[in-house]
């Protein structure tokens, strides 16, 4: 017996040593940006070097700026070679469940019930740690950062005068346009919007209204004049582009924001998320007028079991009668709106009164704005990546409320709405200014460079690669002076930042970060980050090509191009020609190249650091098809350019 347990203890010890060995290889891989990343970006988090189908828990840790402490985790099981991927791997149990990439964010939650995640101080980034375990041992371990501003981005307290808050400015001169975000209801001052806004080249104002510095803690009644003052501070900064600004809102900022949308001059794009089309909790003041508080019915109010109060019913419609004076004259606005609104708000009906909304604009003759609705998505729509809150204590009750959603559909929600908000101001506020090209004498030539008889008279042509692909279409739907025009793998739609034109604005394609592919290499795919062109966000972006009147295409594309789908938007571009009965184009296809078609014998580039990403991408293609590939489109292009810029009025021929 004594022989045999000898033997049981060196097969324990040697599972034991071999156990270890094995754990002592599991690593936490964390792309794109590694360890350093923003708030608003998501992070595509692998666990590498388990045993085949071994199952651990991913946890998720961190403080936010009160010390409450928050978690998120989820139980995965390895494949079976040894590797937990969080994009397409579901969570079996934890604090979420099923495939959620971020899950481990979107879920955290707080060990004070109640508590709301909150954050002061956006010039430092935000710790987590992030940890694998089992069996309460910790295989694996990282520290992630999560900025809100990015190098440049100038923070300014407002001081000196009766505003208070905080300026975002991004780095270089400007003029950029502006924003005024405004918080809900006991908010003091939060940044977290402002500064992820700035990053992305928007001026920003985080305002505050109360229980900040010198302000009033507690509130009775609030005037618009403040608010008024704000709007002016931002329209006369340098920085400022004008002639108007946004205006960001949510819950009860909702009301105090399409209050200013009507009464105040000076404002072009309004977001309202969850927010009422009545004046709420406070009367509303503004040069002798009020608009009283909607009336509330306690009786509506639902004690839950678990002690909870659930005043979604609370506020009586606005469009009763005893309520007509609390309902703001939004037709007088002459802004465009968006109406975000919740499905599953239960703060208050936010669903109904955007529907009020909208049906007021309607029933005065306009259509400006816009409606998104978001099933089983609660109350406190925020940025993406922000933990759910599904649970908080509400200052104008002074308890516990219930604020609704569902933890996946809620995150899903942040993240949509996030884009929307972006897209919708690039949309509306660049009226009457010109961003990338313009072009100083109308229905004349493009300006042109001192070369006096070097120069032909007539058309010029216009070649592009990449980027500037979408930009050669659109000079050529815009200026009559362009009569050829060479995209080489290009985009059909406007991409990347809003591009204006006199009174025109098309806004930018944006990309979805979360569809960009890390390869086992570590090299980054972004083939698929650009979002479906035909969904009706995107279509807003497709370059309106049917306008060139005197122009000819040549749409130049490598099937195996690896920045983005050229193939697909070449078709797409040729189809809107033909669909507008034109046939001004030629379409050259080349397999198995990829991105960046050169002039012959430039050095095959199959991957380098992507200026856009900041970090090594693929490009695609082969060195032996990419080199036959530049030769015979060098031919074509000088050919193309020869056949539509001489016009037979000469036999001038030149190599470009």
């Amino acid at each position: 017996m004594g022989f045999l347990n000898q033997n049981f203890r060196f097969v324990n010890r040697k599972y034991a040593l071999a156990k270890l060995c094995t754990d002592s290889k599991v690593t936490l891989q964390l792309s794109p940006g590694g360890q350093n990343s923003f708030f608003d970006e998501a992070i595509h988090v692998k666990v590498n070097g388990l045993g085949p189908d071994r199952s651990v828990e991913v946890r998720c840790k961190l403080a936010d700026s009160r010390g409450v402490s928050f978690e998120g985790k989820g139980t995965y099981c390895a494949d079976k070679c040894g590797l937990i991927d969080l994009n397409r791997c579901p969570s079996l149990g934890g604090t979420y469940s099923g495939v959620q990439p971020m899950g481990l964010f979107s879920s955290l939650r707080p060990l004070v019930p109640h508590s709301r995640f909150t954050i002061r101080d956006v010039s430092k980034p935000l710790s987590i740690d992030i940890e694998v375990l089992s069996d309460g041992q910790v295989l694996a371990h990282q520290t992630v950062y999560r900025r809100f501003m990015a190098d440049g981005v100038q923070r300014v307290p407002l001081e000196g005068g009766n505003i208070r808050g905080s300026l975002f400015l991004p780095p270089g001169p400007g003029p950029f346009p502006a924003i005024l975000d405004v918080p809900h209801l006991g908010g003091g001052l939060t940044e977290v919007r402002a500064s992820l806004l700035a990053n992305k080249g928007y001026v920003v104002m985080a305002l505050a209204y109360h229980g900040y510095q010198d302000l009033p803690k507690a509130l009775d009644k609030l005037h618009l004049e403040y608010f008024e003052e704000a709007v002016g501070f931002l329209r006369s900064h340098p920085k400022v582009r004008g002639p108007g600004i946004g205006i960001l809102s949510i819950s009860k900022s909702g009301d105090l924001a399409l209050a200013a949308s009507a009464l105040l001059p000076g404002i072009s794009a309004t977001v309202s998320i969850n927010g009422c089309n009545g004046t709420t909790v406070f009367p509303l003041h503004y040069k002798g007028h009020v608009f009283p508080p909607l009336h509330v019915d306690t009786s509506d109010i639902i004690f839950r079991e678990d002690g909870l109060l659930d005043i979604r019913d609370g506020l009586l419609d606005p469009t009763l009668e005893v309520n007509r004076d609390s309902v703001i004259p939004i037709e007088r606005a002459s802004c465009r709106f968006l109406f975000a609104a919740a499905e599953d708000d239960r703060n208050w009906n936010s669903l109904l009164f955007s529907q009020q909304a909208a049906q007021r604009l309607r029933d005065h003759g306009k259509e400006n704005f816009e409606v998104v609705h978001y099933p089983k998505a609660g109350h406190f729509l925020d940025v993406p990546f922000m933990p759910h809150c599904p649970t908080s204590f509400h200052p104008a009750v002074g308890t516990v409320v219930v604020l609704g959603g569902e933890q996946e559909a809620h995150c899903q929600a942040q993240v949509d709405l996030w884009k929307r908000i972006q897209v919708f101001f690039n949309q509306h506020l660049f009226p009457k200014y010109t961003s990338f090209f313009t072009c100083p004498r109308p229905n004349s030539a493009l300006p042109r460079p001192s070369l006096g008889a070097m120069v032909k008279e007539g058309g010029v042509g216009v070649i592009s690669i990449s980027k500037s692909g979408d930009l050669a279409p659109s000079m050529a739907a815009y200026l009559p002076a362009v009569h050829a025009a060479i995209t080489i793998n290009g985009c059909c739609f406007n991409t990347l930042s809003p591009l204006a034109y006199k009174n025109t604005v098309i806004p930018a394609m944006l990309p979805d970060p979360q569809n960009i592919i890390i390869t086992e290499q570590g090299v980054l795919d972004v083939s698929q980050v650009m979002p479906d062109p035909s969904t009706k966000e995107s279509l807003a972006s497709a370059i309106p090509i049917e306008r060139a009147a005197d122009c000819h295409f040549l749409f130049v594309v490598s099937e195996d191009d690896k920045n983005w789908n050229s193939v697909l938007y070449a078709e797409l571009a040729a189809q809107r020609l033909r669909d507008y009965g034109k046939e001004n184009f030629e379409v050259v296809r080349y397999p198995k190249a990829g991105h960046f078609l050169d002039v012959p014998l430039m050095p095959f580039c199959p991957s380098g650091v992507h200026a856009g990403v900041g970090k090594v991408v693929l490009f695609g293609g082969g060195a032996k098809v990419n080199a036959h590939a530049h030769v015979d489109l060098w031919g074509r292009v000088q050919q193309f350019f020869r056949t539509h810029l001489d016009r037979g009025q000469s036999s001038f021929k030149s190599k470009l």
